[in-house]
């Protein structure tokens, strides 16, 4: 009833509902007016109200829907959360509106935590939860000012310089079971990333760009070259060798402290 209300009646498309034993799967005619879940759950208030207002109303005296318009927020995502279940998908795709529901525990650490933390608020497991999926390049995927309030409540912590991106903090990363993304995400110091680069060209005598890219692949070109630049020539332990005509790549060498 409730998509019947909603729905964009120029569109001439159907409403589609989708159930299997785990799932349950809306797809309404029309946008809605939020781009996506975090959008909708900082404006929550926003969210009350009909697209068909005059049907709405004729619906509500026939005792068909309710009037309280809490929106997708309130019915669902607390349900979810309350259940330790994931938090629904919601997205728009060419002037549809798809909400897609999981009953199925994907990870079960993430369900505890959920459970766990009572006091948390929908804004941030809706951030966490992009955190998790991948979504965390700082001012493209999340904002800074989001960043920041979970990295003060012990959240998340943030990598890079230039292009910056937000991850798990280290008692959550143990707690949802991603210790392991929490390695890869803090990665090595800028000595260990040094003596990691003495230790190839003291076993190969050279090293390439591309030897840095299979060594530093979370590190841009612009990090790798400040890293050699500015590191490396400063110790007096490398020079750039002028690119071979015949090579894509250019070639390092470690220098000898007497010359």
């Amino acid at each position: 009833m409730n998509s019947f209300v909603h729905r964009d009646w120029v569109n001439s498309g159907f409403i589609e509902i989708d159930q299997t034993p785990s799932s349950l799967q809306f797809e309404n005619p029309g946008e809605y007016r939020f781009k996506d879940l975090l959008e909708l759950v900082r404006f929550p208030t926003q969210s009350k109200f009909y697209r068909n207002s005059l049907l709405a109303d004729f619906m509500f005296q026939c005792g068909l829907v309710d009037q309280e318009a809490s929106g997708i927020s309130k019915k669902i995502i607390e349900k979810q959360k309350e259940r330790g279940l994931p938090l629904p998908e919601y997205n728009i795709i060419q002037n549809w509106t798809r909400v897609f529901i999981s009953s199925k525990i994907v990870n079960i650490n993430f369900a505890r935590l959920m459970l766990k933390q009572i006091d948390i608020e929908i804004k941030d497991l809706v951030l966490l939860d992009k955190i998790i999926k991948g979504e965390n390049k700082i001012g493209e995927n999340i904002s800074k000012v989001d960043v920041e309030s979970l990295k003060q409540r012990g959240f998340v912590e943030i990598t890079g310089t230039r292009y910056q991106k937000a991850f798990l903090s280290k008692k959550l990363s143990k707690s949802v079971g991603k210790t392991g993304n929490y390695t890869k995400m803090t990665g090595l110091k800028k000595e260990q990333k040094i003596q990691l680069i003495l230790k190839h060209i003291n076993d190969f005598g050279q090293v390439k760009s591309s030897d840095l890219d299979e060594l530093f692949p979370e590190m841009t070109k612009d990090q790798k070259a400040n890293l050699l630049n500015r590191e490396m020539h400063r110790r007096r332990k490398i020079i750039k060798l002028e690119k071979p005509s015949n090579k894509k790549s250019e070639w390092y060498y470690l220098k000898n402290d007497d010359t």
